[in-house]
C-alpha cells in the first residue's frame, strides 16, 4: 500500500482512497472544481468491505475497473481502516458513512441553492426528498435487467434530460448496488463534455437519512459494530453478507500483503 504523491491517496485493494480528516472536508473537496483531475471522473464512492468483496467478483471486473476512475474515494467501513493500520504506516484514519456525508451535502445544497437531482429507490422516499428540499428534481429509475444494456441507457437518457434541462449540478444517486454503480458510470460513458455535474453515489444513505432505515448507535458505529446493527435488523436479507460473503476479504488482505 502506497500513498499517491499527486494528491493525498492511499492506495488500498486497488482503489485510490482519498486521505479526508472530517466530512465536511469530503464535501467541500468534492464541490470545489478546482480539485477535480481531468483523468478522473465527478464521482464520490464509498467502499466498505462487501463493496470490495462483490467488486473483485468476475461478473463485475468491469465495473471495478470503471470505478476506479472515481475522483473521490472515501472509505465507508471501519474493517477497512483497521486493515489499512495493519497493512501500512500511512493509513486511513476517518470512516465517511455515507448518511453523514448525505446530511452535509444535503445542508451545502439548500445553502448554496446548487440544482440537484435525487434518483430515489422508491415513493416513500422521494416523498420525504420532496418535503425535505425546496426546489429539488427526484426520479425514480425504472428496475432494470443488469445484463440489458439497451435498459440501462434508456434510464441515463432520462437522467440526462433532467441533468441538461434544470442545469443539474449534483446528482444524488440513492439506490442499491450495483444499478448505482451502472448508471452513474454508464452516465459518463454515453455522456460526452467537459462539464459533468458531481455524482453522490450514497446508496441507503437517504433511507438512514429520513428515519426510513433505523442507524446503529453512535458506540457501535464508533467501534465497527454497525454492520451487527443492520443484520439484527434484517437478519434474513443480511445473513449471507456478513457470514458467508465477508470472509472472501481473506484473499484479498493477503494478495494485498505481497504487494
Amino acid at each position: 500500500m502506497s500513498i499517491v504523491s499527486r494528491e493525498k491517496k492511499v492506495n488500498l485493494f486497488d482503489f485510490n482512497f482519498d486521505l479526508i480528516n472530517s466530512e465536511n472536508e469530503a464535501i467541500e473537496y468534492s464541490l470545489s472544481k478546482k480539485k477535480r483531475s481531468s483523468n478522473l471522473l465527478p464521482i464520490i464512492f464509498t467502499p466498505n468491505i462487501d463493496y470490495l468483496v462483490n467488486l473483485n467478483r468476475p461478473k463485475y471486473f468491469s465495473l471495478k475497473k470503471n470505478l476506479q476512475k472515481c475522483n473521490y474515494i472515501f472509505v465507508d467501513g471501519q474493517p477497512i481502516i483497521w486493515l489499512s493500520k495493519l497493512l501500512s504506516k500511512n493509513y486511513l484514519k476517518k470512516r465517511l458513512s455515507g448518511t453523514d456525508l448525505f446530511s452535509l451535502l444535503s445542508e451545502k445544497i439548500k445553502k448554496r441553492k446548487l440544482s440537484t437531482l435525487v434518483l430515489c429507490p422508491n415513493e416513500e422516499v422521494e416523498k420525504k426528498v420532496l418535503l425535505d428540499f425546496e426546489n429539488i428534481q427526484t426520479y425514480i429509475p425504472n428496475f432494470f435487467n443488469l445484463d440489458s444494456k439497451t435498459e440501462l441507457d434508456a434510464i441515463v437518457k432520462e437522467v440526462n434530460k433532467v441533468v441538461t434541462l434544470y442545469d443539474v449540478q449534483v446528482v444524488v444517486v440513492g439506490i442499491g448496488f450495483p444499478r448505482r454503480e451502472l448508471i452513474t458510470t454508464r452516465y459518463f460513458d454515453q455522456i460526452k463534455g467537459d462539464t459533468h455535474p458531481l455524482f453522490c453515489m450514497l446508496g441507503a444513505a437517504l433511507e438512514f437519512h429520513y428515519g426510513l432505515k433505523k442507524r446503529a448507535p453512535i458506540f457501535m458505529q464508533k467501534n465497527g459494530m454497525e454492520w451487527l446493527h443492520r443484520f439484527l435488523s434484517e437478519p434474513i436479507r443480511l445473513f449471507e453478507r456478513y457470514f458467508i460473503k465477508s470472509w472472501l476479504i481473506l484473499p484479498l488482505i493477503i494478495k494485498e500483503m505481497r504487494k
